[in-house]
């Protein structure tokens, strides 16, 4: 297919779908809306912008160099969350629409209008998306490199699936594959996002297109070539720049096999399933149990219903459902929720799938009003977990106006002159409404057992008064001291709990 015909059949999708444009930027506005203009900080917010030296260098330490490579250009490390959320929302608009053009060109349907509204209300309003959105400092570069991971299946499945190209075969392999080299340099999780997208491609066009099994093999191990040629550049390219920084220890703690007996990594495995999968263990995400329910039942009425490709359709689907399974089982650790942006593909895949499959109209509306309800109700979920952020961000504030003004009481000149060692934790109280999940809702003053690089940096971000600048930065010796100076102080908010002893000024959290 010529370019111009691509862009001609783009247009002409976005035409006939102003009604979905519309409702993606209405759920949008009620999902996202309230963390974007309501300005908060949380855990490791304030570490990447007042401490690190360079945010560069770290991202490209953990192999996450395109993360380092994107901060350097549009420097999304400073504080500019409303930006940076912005950004992460159009970037979110823009893969919905996406792939529901690559879903539309799949199954040739005429009429997917109802399949992709459902789509795009879960995907936006799905809560675990909250656990990486969270990230002011960093929620960008991981919503754009999901926008080129669909770009890049679109250029795949153009190649391997429609027998089109937009520019030419050479030139779009090597732009598909440049984009997918760069999405696993964002964040090597979006390994699973690739293989995702994968799998829902092929189910969608077995749909409506016979296919033997060496045919099938072969479009399957086109995408394991291009995913292996990617995995091959980005090794390349993190083993070339690791000559230039020193690589952290962080990512190499995921790995489970090797620093953990067996039987243990096993049971966390299955704890982890059970969690995510059966126990709502994700706040909100009861569509996950849901949609496995709804998996079952979709396999069930292909193997009754359709005379072609059943099986493999079937295979397919299971397989579908437990990409999110693959890293945890590969590394054998527990991956963070915030990793898992694989089931923004997933979810609405499955029930996208299940309305194709419908053939009573009225019963895909009922469908359709279950899903806005859904829509609705999760994204009530995710305000509610941005809520917590702002509450434990404003718990944060208050406590660091406090502490700055114990500090500032002490009448000593030149209080920028000395050290301020922040010892222990704060257990912050119980909120109403709040929620803790993950990083979601725990204070800075509590995080990392009291981490007073942190602290500091938190009482740096907290307000003008507040600018008692002086960054321990894991000085052992001097916190050492600290310490033994500390022994027979009081503890936070008692009166003496902040003094000026030998030199440095003390400010006793706890006796941890």
């Amino acid at each position: 297919m010529k370019k111009n015909k691509l862009k001609e059949d783009l247009k002409n999708f976005l035409y006939d779908n102003k009604i979905l444009i519309g409702i993606a930027i209405f759920f949008l506005l009620i999902t996202f809306g309230a963390f974007t203009f309501f300005y908060t900080f949380g855990v490791d917010s304030e570490y990447a912008i007042f401490v690190e030296k360079s945010a560069t260098y770290r991202w490209i330490a953990q192999g996450r160099f395109g993360i380092g490579i994107l901060k350097k250009i549009l420097n999304t490390n400073q504080i500019f969350p409303f930006r940076n959320t912005i950004l992460s929302i159009i970037c979110i608009f823009f893969n919905c629409v996406i792939l529901c053009k690559v879903f539309k060109d799949l199954i040739k349907d005429r009429n997917t209008k109802l399949a992709n509204i459902i789509f795009v209300i879960l995907y936006i309003t799905l809560p675990i998306s909250a656990h990486y959105m969270y990230f002011t400092t960093y929620n960008f570069e991981v919503t754009f490199a999901m926008l080129l991971a669909s770009i890049s299946i679109y250029l795949f499945n153009n190649l391997v699936l429609l027998n089109k190209c937009l520019f030419s075969r050479k030139v779009d392999m090597l732009l598909a594959i440049f984009l997918l080299t760069g999405v696993i340099s964002f964040y090597q999780a979006m390994i699973s996002v690739y293989i995702s997208l994968v799998i829902i491609s092929l189910i969608l066009y077995l749909r409506n297109n016979e296919c033997t099994f060496n045919k099938l093999l072969k479009h399957i191990l086109k995408y394991i070539v291009y995913l292996g040629v990617s995995l091959i550049l980005y090794y390349l390219a993190d083993k070339i720049l690791s000559l230039l920084v020193i690589k952290e220890s962080y990512t190499s703690g995921f790995f489970g096999w090797k620093n953990e007996e067996l039987k243990v990594v096993i049971r966390k495995i299955v704890e982890y399933f059970k969690e995510i999968y059966l126990t709502n263990g994700v706040y909100g995400c009861f569509i996950i149990k849901t949609t496995l329910i709804l998996s079952i039942i979709l396999c069930i009425y292909i193997i009754l219903k359709k005379p072609k490709n059943k099986f493999v359709t079937v295979l397919l689907i299971i397989s579908l459902n437990f990409v999110p399974m693959l890293l945890t089982i590969c590394l054998g650790t527990c991956m963070p929720y915030r990793t898992q942006q694989v089931f923004l593909i997933i979810i609405p895949s499955v029930w996208y799938l299940t309305v194709m499959e419908l053939k009573n109209i009225k019963i895909k509306y009922i469908v359709g009003l279950i899903v806005v309800l859904i829509g609705f109700r999760q994204s009530m979920y995710i305000n509610k977990l941005f809520y917590s952020n702002y509450l434990r961000y404003q718990y944060d504030i208050n406590v660091s106006n406090q502490i700055a003004d114990r500090i500032l009481e002490l009448e000593i000149p030149n209080k920028n002159d000395y050290p301020i060692v922040y010892l222990g934790k704060i257990e912050s109280p119980d909120i109403p409404n709040l929620i803790k999940q993950e990083v979601i809702g725990y204070s800075i003053y509590e995080w990392d057992n009291g981490n007073y690089v942190r602290i500091q940096a938190l009482m740096t971000m907290s307000g003008e008064k507040n600018k008692l600048v002086y960054y321990l930065e894991k000085d052992e010796k001097t916190l050492n001291k600290a310490k033994e100076l500390a022994i027979d102080m009081p503890v936070w908010p008692n009166v003496g709990s902040v003094a000026l002893k030998d030199d440095m000024i003390i400010v006793k959290l706890s006796n941890d």
